[in-house]
């Protein structure tokens, strides 16, 4: 099974520094992808990362697959993208740090139970991540229903998935959800 995490990326700064860092992603990660044998030889990685060529600490990721970058405001560019198993926030920081920009990852991906939010300038970097339900619950309420919707129908809903998001929902609904459970249960 295929662990694709997906991932939307905003770059935002001076207008010629966004539009050097997505000058930067389509030219290596979307032109040249095919001729690169390791993302740690990317041409911003330091003579040190490449050597390591350990793509998951320097990179976060083994590959990554875009699939639309949107240039539309000057000062901002955003990239829709997958990558494998995780989020490139190696990668992400390191453009922050060589394009002096600040970037915004929105990323997720449930197979793997997590997903959450990076946000990183040249500076600093904050990565809120989080067990998939959990940040359904914190970023999207209505996917959040939405799953606990697709486990119901799946007789697969557990309490300690309420309890996990317990936090994110009314009480009168986790009563709800739990007495759809004690039903499924019964009717087993």
């Amino acid at each position: 099974m295929a662990n694709n995490c997906s991932n939307y990326i905003i770059i935002s700064g001076e207008a010629d520094n966004v539009k050097k860092a997505t000058a930067f992603w389509k030219k290596e990660l979307v032109e040249d992808y095919d001729k690169i044998h390791y993302l740690t030889d990317l041409s911003i990685m330091t003579a040190e990362e490449k050597a390591k060529c350990d793509v998951y600490r320097t990179i976060g990721t083994k590959w990554i697959d875009s699939s639309y970058i949107d240039e539309g405001i000057p000062d901002q560019a955003s990239i829709t993208c997958e990558s494998a198993w995780s989020p490139p926030l190696g990668l992400l920081k390191r453009m922050a740090e060589v394009f002096d920009v600040v970037i915004f990852c929105d990323y997720s991906e449930p197979g793997c139970n997590f997903g959450g939010k990076y946000e990183c300038t040249k500076d600093s970097e904050n990565d809120d991540c989080l067990t998939y339900l959990k940040y359904l619950g914190k970023y999207d309420d209505e996917m959040l229903f939405n799953e606990l919707q697709f486990f119901i129908d799946n007789g697969e809903l557990t309490p300690k998935h309420l309890d996990e998001v317990k936090e994110y929902i009314t009480e009168e609904d986790y009563n709800e959800y739990l007495t759809k459970i004690k039903e499924e249960t019964t009717n087993e």
